[in-house]
């Protein structure tokens, strides 16, 4: 008998609480406008999805992704299909936690990745993509109880992967970005960067993956 796990809607799919089977991702994605589910890539459609329907991501062929969705909304009926990666906005699974700590007080600053998401954009005929855009979303945080401030300098690197009919592997491209924040005593805040990757007009690509990213803290000072 196949083990079955109850995820609540935070982890697997943001519509309500469903039991789904132990084996699905917890990769998501947001459909970009209204598509054709299908039973296998290029098989007999199954059924449709609207726009912004939130699916589980379980694997991919080719230019076809495999999906799972709660059908009806608002059921706990969840069905797997497939449909074009093209209308598909794929959200990746969450990274690590960072922390250093101010050499004074030992009180530390941490980091960690509350979201990634991987946003493509066609070219103008439609076949393949232009460019990509990783959107990270990060917390910064600190137990510093003193009545100073502590400054602290954070980064975030994004590692891409791509791919298409004429390339014989898939190809990385990376991009870093920093910032600094000032925390008093127990601050925490929110923020994201956005990562731009543009492909040659030379080069076909079809296909692109977040390969990692990760955000560390490159040093704390008290002020």
């Amino acid at each position: 008998m196949q083990s079955v796990k109850c995820f609540v809607k935070s982890v697997v799919l943001v519509i309500s609480i469903a039991c789904v089977p132990a084996a699905y991702a917890i990769v998501t994605g947001l459909t970009t406008a209204a598509v054709i589910v299908h039973a296998t890539p290029d098989g007999k459609p199954s059924g449709t999805l609207k726009r912004g329907t939130l699916v589980g991501v379980l694997g991919t062929s080719g230019k076809w992704v495999k999906v799972m969705y709660i059908n009806p909304p608002g059921t706990k009926q969840v069905k797997v299909g497939w449909i074009e990666s093209s209308r598909l906005y794929i959200r990746a699974p969450t990274g690590a936690r960072d922390c250093k700590s101010e050499y004074k007080t030992n009180a530390q600053v941490c980091i960690s990745v509350s979201n990634k998401s991987l946003d493509c954009n066609p070219n103008f005929d439609g076949d393949g993509y232009r460019s990509c855009e990783v959107t990270v979303d990060y917390d910064v945080s600190t137990d510093y109880t003193g009545g100073s401030y502590l400054d602290a300098d954070i980064e975030c690197e994004a590692n891409i992967e791509h791919t298409g009919p004429e390339m014989y592997s898939w190809r990385s491209d990376s991009s870093t970005q920093d910032n600094n924040y000032s925390l008093y005593a127990y601050a925490s805040q929110s923020d994201s960067f956005t990562f731009d990757f543009s492909f040659s007009s030379f080069e076909k690509v079809t296909r692109a993956k977040i390969d990692s990213v990760n955000c560390t803290v490159n040093s704390v000072n008290m002020w």
